[in-house]
């Protein structure tokens, strides 16, 4: 691979996977987006072109509507889950891939009602192949135990990152403890030399009013 394709921004260079009709590469490349919502909005366009082809071409899409129910149901997992105030991309990223590890998505048990990915054209392609669920539920309730270990991934990673943050900030403009001490430093000889000004420019003005007056 070129250059110009290794710097390619990601957004170009799934429009440029579309265009070439990649929709894996599309899913592949926007999976490492995660939780960022243009990569779920994208994954979910790229399943549902699949999902038409092969309807067109009177195929199954039982497992194209599983990816895609499963994705639904990972982007509502990051709606109750606070991944903002980090930083770094990459630590986003692979905290996101890592907390969805083992989740469970099925249409059964989880529905339709609560994923906001789902548009109405989905919920009826899923209704077709799977019928009506038994219930309806969000990601957070469906996986209790991995939405918790997620916050706690989360906010170690945001802990983390924080302080790499501040040891960044030290090393390009010094601790807040030395910023502190060289203002008071530069304060006090601010505060000398305006004295010493003061005390010089009375000494000038009695002169020149002895000057004067003799």
């Amino acid at each position: 691979m070129n250059d110009s394709k290794q710097d390619e921004f990601w957004a170009d260079k799934v429009q440029r996977l579309k265009k070439q009709g990649l929709s894996e590469e599309v899913i592949k490349e926007s999976s490492k987006r995660i939780p960022y919502p243009a990569s779920f909005k994208e994954i979910a366009i790229a399943i549902r072109k699949d999902i038409r082809a092969k309807r067109k071409e009177g195929a199954d899409t039982k497992i194209l509507l599983s990816e895609l129910h499963k994705w639904a149901v990972i982007e509502n997992f990051f709606n109750h889950v606070d991944w903002g105030w980090i930083t770094s991309d990459r630590t986003i990223h692979s905290t996101a891939r890592s907390s969805i590890q083992g989740i469970k998505a099925p249409y059964k048990t989880v529905g339709y009602k609560e994923l906001g990915l789902l548009k109405k054209t989905d919920i009826k392609w899923l209704i077709e192949a799977f019928g009506e669920p038994e219930q309806h539920t969000n990601a957070k309730e469906a996986n209790p135990e991995l939405y918790e270990q997620a916050i706690e991934k989360f906010r170690v990673a945001r802990e983390k990152d924080e302080q790499e943050w501040q040891r960044e900030s030290d090393r390009l403009f010094g601790s807040w403890d030395e910023l502190r001490a060289a203002g008071r430093k530069r304060s006090k000889s601010t505060g000398c030399l305006v004295i010493i000004v003061s005390a010089a420019g009375l000494l000038f003005t009695a002169a020149l009013m002895m000057k004067i007056i003799i």
